[in-house]
């Protein structure tokens, strides 16, 4: 472990019970309900079942949630998640806090997608269906409300 670090990396473990080739499907339409995703860094390995999305922090280079899918069945599916960060560890809690509300909030929208008909995901991948603003997930509002009560408190122990 390095100086500074908090344990190690967030990690999950999931089994649903969808085809290799639906959750893959999933997982390439999550962009369209995660705002923090950087889709132009995030990769799509479809041979080794590798995936890798990207996305923004406050006062840092970036994380990224590594996404690994093993095929169990042909309708169940493995997939492992680790976020890392772009250079270095996660050295404070807030950053790791940060971390596995990002998780939570691309298992939430996994689940939302894959429960979705095939009728629903043609629109989505189409367009003609719409995000609204209030179903898209941040994991921003959570880790500003942190910084904000910090900065009362500080603000009061120094008054």
């Amino acid at each position: 472990m390095a100086i500074g670090e908090i344990g190690g990396n967030p990690k999950r473990n999931l089994t649903v019970n969808f085809s290799i080739e639906r959750v893959k499907e999933a997982f390439k339409l999550s962009h369209y309900y995660l705002t923090d995703i950087k889709e132009d860094r995030s990769k799509y390995d479809d041979v080794l079942n590798i995936y890798s999305f990207h996305f923004s922090e406050n006062l840092s280079f970036g994380a990224r949630i590594v996404i690994l899918l093993k095929s169990i069945s042909d309708d169940k599916t493995e997939i492992d998640f680790e976020v890392q960060r772009e250079f270095g560890s996660f050295d404070s809690d807030v950053e790791v806090n940060y971390a596995n509300q990002q998780l939570n909030n691309l298992c939430e929208i996994l689940s939302k997608i894959l429960s979705m008909d095939a009728v629903d995901l043609e629109k989505l991948k189409t367009g003609q269906m719409t995000i609204s603003d209030s179903e898209k997930k941040s994991a921003k509002g959570s880790v500003g409300c942190f910084f904000i009560v910090l900065l009362i408190i500080i603000i009061d122990i120094v008054i």
